[in-house]
């Protein structure tokens, strides 16, 4: 008896979900302690119809002055991804001749420092536009190098403007959004949850991958049974009768496979790769000469390849994927002549009559 290995790749799209962490000041109302991991230097939270730049709560400095350092906002970490950070600002008040500006910088992770806080990655600087005390959409785009590190960082929001205090001019912010992943442990003051390697960036980590440098491949489903590659695999049967769906002698011996399968699914919870082991264990009619897999509403552009099949009589004609072509569902032919492959002892009925085994 002689075994079959067929290998089939399946083309399907894989799509990553955005992801982003933000706050609008909505879900903790008003409770600045609440805002998880949010640190708050000199702001405070408030839903003041009178002085609200978008609506709901939002975050209020206290009097601005020429120190960028006196009032800011910093997030929690994140494991930033490409993208533009977003938000909405204003002024409470405006006196029609100084400049206010917003920074936005970044605040690398540092396991030696006490508060996790490392150097600080200079972002850019947002100048607000006139009239001061209307809201104001800014964007600023994440930096590729820090969109590329493995380290989490701090979006780190400064405030600068004019120093004379009778003006009492604040600094508004609101519907904050960064493009990334939370990686603040709450339960840890806030430092950043231990990283767990996710090498082929498939979204799932390498402890829960089983394939963790195969970005089309996360886990196995198999059948009859998981012992697909061990030297003694379980097999599942299958019987044909060759005069079907007329039922002739009824015996379902022209052709009994043995046959192993494993389906690889992705990221997306899809079926990316299909392989089965077959073996042919009797074969006791004339009509049959080969077997296939017909895949039922699945498209033949689905596959992208196949190996492992044997085809030696040159009457099966195949596109270049590999499948059957002329089809309009995927069919793949695991073998277009048995005889071939079985070690046939010589006439009729291999394996169907105790003299042909």
């Amino acid at each position: 008896m002689k075994n079959l290995f067929i290998s089939l790749g399946l083309a399907l799209a894989i799509n990553a979900n955005a992801q982003t962490v933000g706050t609008d000041f909505e879900a903790t109302a008003g409770d600045r302690g609440a805002e998880t991991c949010w640190g708050f230097g000199g702001f405070s939270l408030t839903n003041r119809i009178d002085r609200d730049p978008t609506a709901g709560y939002w975050a209020r400095s206290g009097p601005l002055n020429t120190n960028p350092n006196s009032y800011w906002l910093k997030s929690p970490f994140v494991n930033l991804k490409s993208g533009s950070i977003t938000f909405k600002t204003r002024l409470n008040n405006w006196d029609w001749s100084n400049v206010y500006k917003v920074y936005v910088d970044f605040i690398e992770f540092d396991a030696a420092d006490t508060e996790g806080e490392g150097n600080i990655v200079t972002g850019s600087v947002y100048t607000l536009t006139v009239p001061l005390n209307a809201a104001q959409n800014v964007s600023i785009a994440v930096p590729a190098a820090l969109a590329a590190s493995s380290n989490p960082y701090k979006v780190y929001f400064r405030f600068e403007g004019y120093s004379d205090k009778p003006h009492n001019i604040r600094a508004m912010i609101d519907e904050i959004v960064i493009p990334g992943t939370f990686a603040s442990d709450p339960s840890n003051s806030c430092k950043p949850v231990v990283a767990v390697a996710d090498s082929d960036f498939d979204g799932v980590n390498d402890d829960l991958d089983t394939y963790p440098n195969d970005p089309t491949a996360v886990h196995d489903l198999f059948t009859p049974s998981s012992d697909f590659s061990g030297t003694t695999p379980i097999y599942g049967t299958i019987a044909y009768e060759d005069l079907w769906p007329a039922k002739g002698d009824y015996d379902f011996n022209d052709l009994v496979l043995d046959y192993s399968a494993r389906f690889t699914y992705n990221a997306n919870k899809n079926v990316s790769r299909i392989q089965y082991k077959f073996s042919v264990r009797a074969l006791g009619g004339d009509l049959i000469q080969g077997f296939g897999v017909h895949f039922d509403d699945v498209p033949n552009s689905r596959i992208s390849s196949v190996s492992g099949n044997n085809l030696s009589t040159g009457n099966i004609s195949t596109a270049a994927n590999g499948a059957e072509s002329g089809q309009t569902n995927a069919v793949v032919i695991a073998c277009d002549d048995v005889q071939q492959i079985i070690n046939r002892v010589g006439g009729a009925f291999f394996n169907t009559v105790s003299s042909k085994c």
